[in-house]
């Protein structure tokens, strides 16, 4: 499941982005902050996956409130979720967001919106190595796999050995 932090100053917008994600994907926890210094608080906090941020907060605007959030949690996915066009989603991908939304856009809809969160979050989880004994048992297949290919063509071992 994701962990979601929508960071909204209208109200009315956060609990209908929140209500409408909770609809779609009941396992999605959402947390909820009205201004940037409360997101930074929650992400400390709480373990968050995604981000849907608006960029005209009441104590940070524009780009720069991406740049902030990401200097502290360079792992979050942040997905830019504004009422306004004055930044281009260019800048906003350049400046670390992994999307760019406008809020009454065609993307903003809560399914599309809800796709656009789970890619997010998939681009910026790391990447977990299978356990130590897992890489043994495919190591293991592969020399039994190579020890036949070799039986096959009648090379054995010890004489693939030298010639190697």
């Amino acid at each position: 499941s994701i962990n979601l932090l929508v960071v909204e100053d209208n109200e009315d917008v956060r609990q209908t982005t929140i209500a409408a994600q909770k609809a779609i994907d009941s396992c999605m926890t959402c947390s909820e902050a009205s201004t940037l210094e409360q997101a930074m608080d929650i992400c400390r906090r709480e373990k968050i996956d995604a981000v849907l941020l608006d960029l005209n907060l009441d104590d940070s605007t524009g780009l720069g409130t991406v740049k902030r959030l990401l200097i502290e949690f360079p792992s979050l996915a942040i997905i830019v979720f504004t009422g306004t066009g004055a930044e281009t989603e260019e800048e906003a991908i350049a400046h670390g967001a992994q999307d760019f939304v406008i809020k009454s856009s065609a993307r903003a809809t809560s399914a599309e919106l809800n796709r656009i969160i789970r890619l997010a979050a998939m681009r910026k989880a790391p990447i977990t190595p299978p356990p130590p004994s897992r890489i043994v048992e495919r190591l293991d297949r592969v020399d039994a796999n190579l020890t036949a290919i070799l039986d096959l063509h009648g090379v054995t071992s010890g004489s693939a050995q030298s010639q190697g």
